[in-house]
């Protein structure tokens, strides 16, 4: 017997008709896009340098720290400290030695200054202690200290101030100690009535290199005051002549080199 209707499809034909009509497999064409936030960049690998500010706090703290713990400046170069400075904090540059003795040292110092000048300028009265010591070099030393009560009515802080450590090779009499302030206050007293820069007068430190030069370097540029004061004061001393100044100001072109030198080797 002829049929003539159409042929039942087999099991296999109906599964090739469902997957025509569902379309191609999901996993076959699921197409996973990485999120923004795993995507790396170049910006990742490079070295941001931090902030100028930043660098300053950083810089100042670091003086702090070899100024109070009595550091030597060459710590900067110790390759056990830069690795730790860096793994705190990778951006940051250190300074050298050159940088530290010449520029923020004597910024520290001169903020310092200022802010203990200020503080002094408030109070009511001021307490002065001096005292002398010898060092196990055998050198004597002078230290003038300032005490005073801070703060209002209702509470109160004593503070001291050390305002000088110089050398000191007379006996520690109370009236050498006396004279030595006055003469330092007298000198002061002269460079501003003369118009003069207030520097004070440097001593030769024998375990100085350059503290020959930093000495004559430094009666040479105060040379009127001196001269004036102790005219004035120490009639019957005899000074240097017109000549020994002259030849101080020559040794001076000669040791300015050597000192030069030293500071390079130092840095």
């Amino acid at each position: 017997m002829v049929s003539y209707g159409h042929p039942e499809p087999d099991d296999k034909s109906l599964e090739e008709q469902q997957t025509t009509q569902k379309g191609p497999s999901t996993s076959q064409n699921l197409t996973v896009v990485p999120s923004a936030t795993n995507q790396q960049t170049i910006l990742n690998f490079v070295r941001k340098p931090i902030s100028l500010s930043r660098s300053k706090q950083l810089d100042e703290q670091l003086i702090r720290v070899i100024v109070k713990e009595y550091q030597p400046f060459r710590v900067v170069e110790d390759p056990e400290f830069k690795k730790f400075i860096y793994m705190l904090c990778l951006n940051y540059k250190m300074p050298n030695r050159k940088t530290i003795s010449n520029s923020l040292i004597p910024r520290l110092y001169n903020s310092t200054k200022e802010v203990i000048s200020n503080e002094l300028s408030d109070v009511d009265a001021v307490c002065l202690t001096t005292d002398g010591w010898t060092s196990i070099n055998n050198q004597s030393f002078m230290a003038l200290t300032a005490h005073f009560i801070d703060g209002n009515q209702e509470k109160h802080h004593l503070k001291s101030y050390l305002l000088g450590c110089v050398l000191f090779d007379e006996q520690h009499t109370a009236k050498k100690l006396v004279r030595t302030i006055e003469k330092s206050a007298k000198l002061k007293d002269t460079q501003s009535q003369m118009g003069l820069p207030e520097l004070k007068l440097k001593q030769d430190v024998v375990t100085r290199w350059n503290s020959t030069y930093d000495m004559l370097s430094r009666i040479i540029a105060i040379k009127k005051a001196v001269v004036s004061l102790l005219a004035v004061d120490e009639p019957h001393l005899n000074t240097l002549s017109p000549n020994d100044w002259i030849i101080l100001e020559k040794s001076i072109e000669v040791l300015k080199l050597f000192s030069e030198i030293t500071e390079e080797i130092s840095a």
